[in-house]
């Protein structure tokens, strides 16, 4: 199998990141499927090394805009029915009869007879490479103790996606860099790059760390802290992104997730003014905190150069807007959201008037 990778480089931050092409390697990987033979999305993402990647695998081939050189009809369900296909169910049907393949309904007669089981062949499982860059990075993480009153600068990210062709997504990132002595901003930057690394849970850096650098990099203000949005080590390998953005950057950097990855949250409540917060557990220790505001929770943990608890107290002292995150960080997202819609309309203009010449 060819190894397909995209890198960035970020000469300023001297920081190099190199990303495999998920989307390349499925593509190549179905065109190795004898005739008369399918597989399923789990086979393939059990290929690249984690089955955790089923439901990208199926956004990947729903993006597939060569369905005729591109066989992704032959990708089924693991139970044997035959799933969804762009051209439509009666199209993926009579393909696969074309090739031999009985079907019933929606389901393949004889399914285990006709089954290529890919995770048989020794391929490069390229998500198992990125586990062990993980797991390396991980072991540069430091928890420091961290003086809030001497932390001037703040910055919040967030990031939104447009959806391109090819499998591509121009990833747009947000960086809003917050003065907490005279409470404004003093920078904030925007980029939009090229990504087509799928959302995978507990991959995430991997899709958004290029976005986020490439705006970090162009920042005029150096930030004390980073407000990331994801997770820092309450994550199942200890390495959300925010503590992929500490590691190289170096600069200490919080998780601030909306929904929960891994771990079990107490029962026992701490009360924080008008805010609830609860110990989040992973493997028997606390790995972060759960902090509940007007019925709506946010998770966070340190990603990088700062305690749990600094982590914790520092979130709770930001200003608080009525919904159920710190203000820098709906700042961030108002903002990304707004470079989004703005960045939309005058890449529709754009087609439109290519369409007219």
């Amino acid at each position: 199998m060819i190894h397909m990778f995209f890198q960035y480089y970020f000469s300023r931050l001297g920081i190099i990141f190199e990303i495999p092409d998920i989307p390349g390697i499925i593509y190549e990987t179905l065109k190795k499927i004898p005739r008369g033979m399918v597989t399923t999305y789990k086979e393939i993402a059990k290929l690249l090394g984690d089955k955790i990647a089923a439901r990208a695998v199926a956004t990947v081939l729903a993006r597939n805009e060569k369905p005729d050189e591109i066989p992704c009809f032959k990708v089924v369900m693991s139970d044997g029915s035959i799933g969804g296909y762009s051209l439509g169910v009666t199209q993926k049907i009579n393909r696969l009869r074309q090739e031999g393949i009985k079907v019933e309904g929606t389901r393949i007669i004889n399914f285990d007879r006709v089954l290529f089981k890919l995770s048989d062949n020794q391929y490069y499982q390229v998500l198992k490479s990125l586990q062990r860059i993980q797991n390396t990075l991980h072991s540069q993480i430091t928890f420091e103790q961290f003086n809030s009153k001497n932390t001037r600068y703040a910055a919040a990210t967030d990031l939104s996606y447009i959806q391109l062709r090819n499998n591509f997504d121009l990833a747009l990132a947000a960086v809003v860099v917050y003065d907490l002595l005279r409470r404004k901003i003093v920078d904030l930057v925007f980029s939009s790059i090229l990504i087509n690394f799928p959302y995978i849970p507990t991959y995430l850096a991997f899709r958004e760390v290029p976005g986020i650098l490439l705006a970090l990099e162009n920042l005029r203000v150096k930030p004390d802290l980073l407000l990331i949005d994801g997770h820092g080590v309450l994550h199942p390998r200890r390495m959300g992104i925010a503590c992929h953005i500490g590691v190289l950057t170096r600069i200490p950097s919080i998780g601030i997730a909306k929904r929960i990855l891994a771990g079990k949250i107490s029962a026992n409540r701490i009360k924080a003014g008008d805010k609830n917060v609860y110990p989040v557990y992973l493997d028997g220790k606390i790995m972060g905190f759960c902090i509940e505001k007007s019925g709506k929770r946010i998770y966070v943990s340190p990603g990088f150069g700062i305690t749990l608890q600094d982590a914790l107290d520092f979130v709770l002292k930001l200003e608080w807007e009525k919904g159920r995150e710190p203000f820098l960080m709906l700042l961030a997202h108002k903002l990304v959201t707004r470079f989004r819609d703005i960045l939309r309309r005058y890449l529709s203009y754009i087609k439109l008037e290519f369409r007219r010449k």
